[in-house]
């Protein structure tokens, strides 16, 4: 046991269902004697066959040198499925099962005798399948068996983990802020006095990843974090530190379209801040959250619209709009044409290659409170801005000064007006009312996301 290497060497494959169970004829519990062998050729290993997949067990994988219990360490990390038999009380049995669980493997868990065989904290995550040597048993739970496998891969597959060597040695500090760039930021610990880098993949797992690290984190910030050594000597300051990437989960749970009831528990300028899951918020824009007069605490029906996991965040519509208000908002409400502002940049779309993109979306200096965010289509940049935008080397938080050159009724949103801009160093005049001046439709995007 003492000589196997439990670290992740192969891939999932959902063709293959393996199977932990008694070997050779074995008593459950003082009873008669049951032939486990001819139970996995005949009953478990039809089953799957039947179902057009493959079934493994321990015994019948090649290509180990050291024994069963490697080839079962082997054939759960390959299995889409794995399967527990409790029967008999087997102590490989139980290792295996906790391997499966170890690697967030799917489980189906059987019993001749459920109270008696299947632990109580396995019987509150999995409902096992309880079955009989005696009558119509066996053909009854090869039925059940089929019937949870195919269950099973119809649900997401889960985040599996990949196991690896412990890190070298970790101290949880606050650190300050030395240097910060666009991509990582050094910092120096308070007590340990540890100098080291740490960069977007460090941040917390239930913080959003910032596009421009300098902006989260200036120089004089303090941090809380680990300063850890990674296996070549060299020092990284994470956040991450006996984090569970929630991430993946999210993702399968919470497709875009899924709708969902969560607490609202935060608002900003940006938006209302809705509980999603593992502790993650998703946001709602701001034009929704004031059109809805969402207040801290409330629960709201909202539509997930969207996963960035890159940068670890939800976006989210309400599922439900609210009735408009009556009438239209009143003319001094909103800038004029010719209005010259700085703009402060609340989101940055770059143009992409197959066409669509190349905008900036912000907020108005003399009107922070306006319900759509203002439009700067990349028809109206400087060159220089415009390849800025495209390089990515525009952030959130930016300013820009720019002229108010449309103000007009929105489509989608009756009760509210879009604003559109130019760049102000741009050189060609541009008239409000010409039709070529149209360089996209604003409806609906929110002032932030």
């Amino acid at each position: 046991m003492d000589k196997i290497k439990i670290e992740r060497t192969d891939r999932p494959d959902d063709n293959i269902v393996f199977f932990a169970m008694p070997y050779g004829r074995k008593s459950a519990a003082g009873g008669p004697e049951r032939d486990y062998d001819d139970l996995y050729d005949n009953a478990y290993a039809a089953a799957v066959r039947d179902l057009d997949l493959t079934p493994c067990r321990a015994d019948s994988i090649f290509g180990t040198s050291q024994g069963v219990l490697e080839s079962a360490w082997r054939g759960i990390q390959q299995a889409g499925v794995v399967v527990i038999d409790f029967s008999t009380r087997s102590a490989d049995v139980a290792l295996e099962f906790g391997w499966a669980m170890c690697l967030h493997k799917r489980m189906i868990v059987l019993a001749q005798d459920i109270e008696r065989d299947v632990p109580t904290d396995v019987t509150g995550l999995l409902r096992p399948i309880q079955y009989s040597f005696d009558g119509t048993g066996i053909p009854r739970m090869m039925q059940d068996l089929k019937a949870h496998i195919r269950q099973a891969l119809a649900e997401p597959v889960g985040t599996e983990m990949t196991l690896k060597p412990l890190e070298g040695h970790a101290e949880q500090d606050r650190a300050e802020v030395l240097i910060a760039d666009r991509d990582h930021v050094i910092v120096k610990g308070a007590r340990t006095g540890r100098i080291a880098e740490m960069h977007k993949q460090d941040v917390d797992y239930l913080r959003d990843v910032p596009l421009d690290m300098a902006k989260r984190y200036p120089v004089g910030r303090e941090v809380s974090g680990t300063f850890v050594t990674e296996a070549d000597g060299r020092p990284r300051f994470s956040q991450r530190v006996n984090q569970r990437n929630p991430w993946p989960d999210l993702q399968n749970s919470y497709p875009k379209g899924n709708v969902f009831v969560g607490r609202v528990v935060d608002i900003k300028p940006a938006g209302a801040y809705i509980a999603v899951a593992h502790g993650v918020n998703g946001l709602l824009p701001g034009a929704q959250t004031r059109a809805a007069d969402l207040q801290l605490g409330m629960e709201v029906e909202a539509v997930v619209t969207g996963v960035d996991a890159d940068r670890q965040r939800i976006h989210l519509a309400l599922s439900r709009q609210p009735a408009p208000a009556a009438g239209r908002p009143a003319a001094d409400t909103y800038p004029r044409h010719g209005d010259r502002q700085t703009g402060t940049v609340t989101r940055v779309v770059p143009e992409q290659p197959g066409g669509g993109g190349g905008y900036i979306l912000m907020t108005l200096q003399d009107w922070p409170n306006l319900p759509l965010a203002a439009f700067l289509h990349c028809s109206r940049m400087t060159p220089e801005l415009r390849t800025r935008m495209n390089s990515r080397l525009l952030a959130e938080g930016d300013t820009l000064p720019v002229e108010v050159i449309q103000v007009h009724p929105s489509r989608k949103n009756p009760p509210f007006h879009e604003v559109k801009v130019r760049d102000l160093a741009e050189v060609p005049d541009v008239v409000a009312d010409d039709p070529a001046a149209d360089d996209g439709d604003l409806d609906g995007v929110p002032a932030a996301t």
